[in-house]
């Protein structure tokens, strides 16, 4: 299998920069195949010189040459490994920062489907198996294509003839070795579709075990299982066996080649056709074909891992985005809002979620809506965040149809507060002033802990506001983080607030912050709570996705 045209020239673009990395890298395997393609030159002087003329000064000089190269050859080892590790590194890099910026830009609906596996395979697994692919084939082509044609023009020069009948048992070992390696994808797939049909089997089990149970049908499963997995048993012992006469062939091919040639060698020898050292130098060069010979055969194997990864990966990076259909910049909104006959119908649903809402809220109302269900409250909320678009109607800010608006100045006047308030591994300043904000001064941002009462516990913190939060440091409760939630949209001062959920915080420090969120601010609150409710201007109550009744509380 070969990588497509298309992906490869994307492959490319993301490679380029990098490219005199890439051509350090290069040169140092290029240097390294010459290196070692120049030992059996160094086998003839060697032999030639020392054991049968008996020069031993010349001896000691061809073994301080070689002892010479291997350690350049272990220099230039180290600077193309680290080069090469440098360029799939940096590749690895510019692809994940493209997907990230992907995954942030897909539309809301993508979401729901994507799962939290997917993105750790296509972000890591995915990812390093395409590394992994690219530095390998480029090490293969680089090295061992270098060294191939160096022994071979090597043997060439000195005796053709032993050259051209290596070079035919070679090519009979590379058929024989091909067809050996298609058996061997062959039995892998086999495998893979019995492990499929077994993994199938114990996931139905686990999913209808009331149903077995109640029929009685436990040995009927137990004898299909034993079946599916005796298949998957001779799937494995079938591509352990042929892997293993793979090498068994590989090694009587290798020692056929050598002894035919060192036969032949020899004859020639004993006619004085060529010296022992041209004959030593031949076979040596032999022998070291075997190695660059099999990792180039070894490139379609690498390939086709390399076109799954590139596959997997552009795909992803192919998606659908959200593309900014907003013209109009507005600065600070005054927060009215307006539902025209708005309807919402999800793609898979025949019922509205939401059904012809008509909902006028002034600028600086609060006003609290009771609903019956999850579904439409998120699709109340996302229709006015514009993650989805109303399928009936129209809903205005200010006067301008949301539609028109830029997302960034949709977003600039809209706060939201979920009962998940998500931290950054960062400090708790730099958890305040989040986004936008963040480049706040610190007394803003002591004044917002302060005001939503997140202070109380940050000063008890090691360093204060420059704690360090997350994972692996400073860990928050949930009231804690619903404190720092309320401090980042007190520090937004955003016209217009959605509660989502009421704060998991104390009822006292509540009603204390309640009041600044909803001052001088358009606010929305979705609760049941008559303590919360009594706070609103109006009440709006959704029923089966239609807004029943609206009722002006004070």
């Amino acid at each position: 299998m070969i990588i497509s045209t298309q992906y490869y020239h994307r492959l490319l673009e993301y490679v380029t920069p990098h490219k005199k990395i890439l051509a350090l890298a290069l040169l140092g395997m290029t240097l390294m195949a010459l290196i070692l393609s120049s030992l059996p030159a160094l086998m003839l002087y060697l032999l030639d010189n020392t054991i049968v003329n008996k020069n031993q000064e010349l001896m000691q000089q061809i073994l301080l040459a070689i002892i010479v190269l291997f350690v350049i050859r272990g220099v230039m080892q180290f600077i193309s490994n680290y080069a090469i590790n440098t360029v799939g590194s940096e590749l690895a890099t510019d692809l994940r920062l493209a997907m990230f910026k992907k995954l942030l830009a897909l539309p809301n609906h993508r979401y729901t489907t994507l799962a939290d596996s997917e993105v750790t395979a296509k972000f890591i697994t995915d990812l390093n198996q395409l590394i992994y692919v690219f530095t390998n084939v480029i090490t293969i082509l680089a090295k061992d294509s270098v060294t191939i044609i160096g022994l071979l023009a090597w043997m060439f020069y000195l005796n053709r003839e032993l050259t051209l009948f290596a070079l035919l048992i070679t090519a009979l070992l590379i058929v024989i070795t091909q067809l050996i390696n298609g058996l061997l994808t062959h039995t892998s797939s086999q495998l893979a579709q019995e492990t499929k049909k077994v993994i199938h089997i114990l996931l139905k089990a686990t999913k209808n075990r009331r149903t077995i149970m109640l029929h009685g049908s436990q040995s009927h499963e137990s004898d299909r299982f034993k079946n599916n997995v005796d298949q998957m048993q001779y799937a494995q012992m079938k591509q352990a066996a042929t892997l293993s006469l793979s090498i068994i062939l590989a090694q009587i091919f290798v020692i056929i080649v050598c002894s035919a040639i060192g036969y032949l060698a020899i004859q020639q020898i004993n006619n004085q056709e060529i010296t022992p050292g041209r004959a030593g130098s031949i076979i040596l060069a032999a022998l070291m074909l075997t190695i660059p010979i099999k990792q180039i055969l070894s490139i379609n194997k690498f390939m086709q891992q390399g076109q799954q990864s590139l596959d997997k990966i552009f795909s992803f990076l192919d998606q659908e985005t959200n593309t900014e259909t907003g013209t109009v910049t507005i600065k600070r909104a005054h927060g009215e809002l307006v539902f025209d006959h708005v309807s919402y119908y999800h793609d898979s649903q025949t019922q509205p979620i939401l059904e012809n809402i008509t909902l006028t809220i002034k600028p600086g109302e609060i006003v609290a809506l009771i609903n019956d269900s999850e579904s439409s409250k998120a699709a109340f909320i996302d229709l006015i965040l514009r993650f989805c678009q109303p399928s009936n109607g129209k809903i205005f800010l200010d006067g301008h149809d949301l539609a028109n608006l830029k997302s960034t100045s949709l977003y600039a006047n809209i706060a939201l507060l979920s009962r998940n308030v998500p931290l950054i591994d960062d400090t708790a300043a730099a958890n305040i002033a989040y986004g936008e904000t963040r480049c706040a001064n610190e007394a803003r941002i002591t004044a917002a802990a302060q005001a939503s009462h997140a202070m109380t516990f940050i000063r008890e913190m090691p360093q204060g506001l420059q704690t360090l939060l997350g994972e692996h440091e400073t860990k928050l409760t949930e009231e804690q983080c619903q404190h720092i939630g309320i401090a980042r949209i007190l520090l937004k001062d955003a016209p217009i607030l959605i509660l989502e959920e009421i704060p998991a915080i104390s009822e006292a420090d509540f009603q204390d912050v309640l009041q600044k969120l909803t001052q001088g601010r358009t606010t929305l609150i979705f609760t049941q709570l008559s303590s919360i409710i009594e706070k609103a201007n109006r009440i709006v109550t959704l029923k089966n996705g239609q807004m029943t009744e609206t009722e002006n509380y004070r």
